[in-house]
This record gives C-alpha cells, structure tokens and sequence, in this order.
C-alpha cells in the first residue's frame, strides 16, 4: 500500500464525468459501471426455459438469471442451487409427440368409476408428455399413464351404430374391418353388419361371436 502514489485534492481538477489528474485521467466508477452495462450482452435463456447442460442430457428448468463478473457471462441456477455457465447450455426443443388421447375420448381411471370424456390436454416439455382435463372432475389434471382408452363392449357400442360407419373388431376367427350396412343375413329379418360379420339382428339381439369393436377411421386408399 506504501507504494501507490496518492494524490492531494489540489492537483484535481474536476468535470462532470471525469477526474483529471496531473499524471493522468481517471473514470469515475459509476461511469465505469454503466458503460460495461451498455456492452455486456443480453442474457441467452430466461427464468423458465427449459434446458440441457453438457454433457448431462436431463432438461431442467431456469429458476433464476445472474451476470458473473468474475467470468463475464451469464450464469443460471435450477432447483439444485447450483449454477451453470451460458456456454454450457442448450435450449431443449423436444420432439412434440402425438397425444395419446384426443378431446372427446373416453377414458377410465383407476380411481375413477365408470368412464368420462377427455376436454382438454396440454403438453408439458419438462417431461415430454400430455396432461389431460377430464369432464366431470373440477381442474383435476391427469397425465397419460393414470388414462386408459374405454374400449366399449358391444352390448354398449352396437346399438348406437349408423350405416355407413366404419368400425373394427375382433371375433373368435380373427380380427375384423369394414362399414355398417343393412343385410338379411338370417331368414328371421333385417340386421346390420359390418364386413361379413353379423352384428344386430332385428330381434335386437348381438352377435356372440363379436369380442370386440370400436368405430375407426376409413382406410387410405393408396
């Protein structure tokens, strides 16, 4: 400390951003600060985004946005506490994949009695996968492995049927596609079936050897 030349208020003359001294000129520290403010870039990632730090693959999320003087860059803290450097890190864009259900399916839950419609879902990036609103059950929000698709008997489906919907299934000889169509595929009267399979009769009675059936989308015509 002995060494540092100092100098008397004499020998300053002041200005309004400046400190001239006899033996140079000196910036005020204020000004220092906020000229290295006008030149430090603007942060890469905000509070939310979603990232990957290398070389560890497993998204997080930024929970709070610092500048480190100390290394002149960005620094960003998760729910670790720890913080890792901007150049270290990689806005994760996942692959958005297909819903595993629509709006309007029916689901069950184990939970849950009986089966209710799907009204709304919404992605969720962190862990790459949907969240499903369900009819009936206030703002509870359920992701895709409490949910399973109802697949009605055909006690439940047939009846609701219409001519010319596509539907598919499976009997005791094997699996089944086509549309619904009148018939008369017994001499007791009029019934209703889809491809060769008999599903309704006029009596109002169901085919036994229906296991299964769903209605499906027409098949692409190549």
């Amino acid at each position: 400390m002995s060494g540092i030349q100092r100098w008397e208020v004499d020998n300053i003359i002041s200005s309004k951003t400046h400190y001239k001294f006899e033996k140079g000129r000196y910036v005020l520290y204020a000004d220092h600060v906020a000229a290295m403010q006008a030149v430090r870039p603007q942060p890469k990632f905000k509070v939310g985004d979603v990232v990957t730090s290398s070389p560890w693959p497993e998204p997080w999320i930024i929970e709070q946005v610092e500048y480190a003087a100390f290394a002149d860059t960005w620094c960003y803290f998760g729910a670790d506490g720890f913080y890792k450097f901007e150049c270290n890190l990689t806005l994760h864009v996942p692959l958005i994949p297909d819903p595993k259900f629509k709006v309007g399916d029916r689901v069950t839950w184990k939970r849950m009695q009986g089966s209710r419609i799907v009204e709304s879902s919404i992605f969720r990036p962190y862990n790459n996968t949907y969240e499903y609103y369900i009819k009936g059950t206030g703002k509870l929000c359920l992701s895709e492995d409490d949910l399973e698709l109802y697949v009605p008997t055909p006690a439940e489906l047939i009846p609701t049927l219409k001519e010319h919907e596509w539907v598919r299934g499976t009997t005791g000889e094997g699996e089944f596609m086509g549309t619904v169509f009148p018939s008369r595929p017994y001499p007791e009267g009029r019934g209703v079936s889809a491809g060769r399979q008999t599903l309704r009769h006029s009596h109002g009675g169901i085919s036994r050897s229906i296991l299964t059936i769903e209605r499906c989308d027409a098949p692409v015509v190549k």
